[in-house]
This record gives C-alpha cells, structure tokens and sequence, in this order.
C-alpha cells in the first residue's frame, strides 16, 4: 500500500478550505488536484489545491465545469 507525505503547505491549504466550508449550512461535494511526486511508494505532495464544482454528487463530479 502507497503512503502520502503532504508537506506544510498542501496541509495548510487543505486545512484552510476545510475550515472555511465548516459552517456552512448546507455541505457540497469538492474535487481537488494534489501536485507533487512519487518515490518508493511514497506520493509526495507539495500543494493541494481543492475546488467546488457545478456539478457534483458523493460518487462523481464534473471535473471540466463548463
């Protein structure tokens, strides 16, 4: 099994949209992009950038939002 390393700043950014979207009252679905690398079976990730999208339910969301 892969393990992910997330450095300061992919978990401050995750940390953040996490925090903004705790009170509100109605919860939406967020995709997201992790950038980073892979070594020895480990992903390494340097930033987390998560995203809302028009469309998106618990088991698909539309990516390309157009």
């Amino acid at each position: 099994m892969s393990k992910i390393r997330l450095f300061i700043t992919a978990k401050d950014r995750l940390i953040e949209h996490s925090q903004k979207g705790y009170d509100v009252p109605y919860k939406k679905e967020v995709g997201g992009h992790l950038l980073g690398y892979y070594e020895k079976n480990i992903y390494h990730i340097y930033v987390a950038e998560p995203y809302n999208t028009r469309k998106r339910t618990r088991t698909s969301f539309d990516y390309n939002d157009n």
